[in-house]
């Protein structure tokens, strides 16, 4: 939506030294990148950031960015599933979110954990 809202690509991933990484564990950065490098650089700013996961849970996604353009799909091939594991829950179970090319996300239980 934020996107949509102000036109332009909207990037979320970990960023290591401005570049985006796969160590999903660590903060995530949600950032304006006008040019769409999945680099935090020249005049992109950071709309937000989201604390690591604790220590005992994993957050994994096959690439290393998710880059929303200013028509809410996704840039490049960049869809996948995030999956987030809680280890101290009972049931074993995780949340998959797949995020589709069209820019949609879908969550259900996973049990790859």
């Amino acid at each position: 939506i934020i996107a949509i809202k102000n036109t332009t690509n909207v990037t979320l991933c970990p960023l290591i030294s401005g570049i985006c990484t796969k160590e999903w564990h660590k903060e995530l950065f949600i950032f304006v990148d006008f040019n769409s490098n999945q680099e935090l650089d020249g005049e992109d700013y950071i709309l937000k950031v989201l604390d690591e996961v604790s220590d005992n849970h994993s957050l994994n996604y096959p690439r290393v960015a998710v880059t929303y353009r200013a028509d809410g799909s996704l840039d490049g091939f960049q869809s996948g599933s995030i999956i987030y594991c809680l280890p101290e829950s009972l049931n074993l179970e995780g949340k998959r979110i797949t995020v589709s090319q069209a820019g949609r996300i879908r969550v259900r239980n996973t049990d790859n954990c």
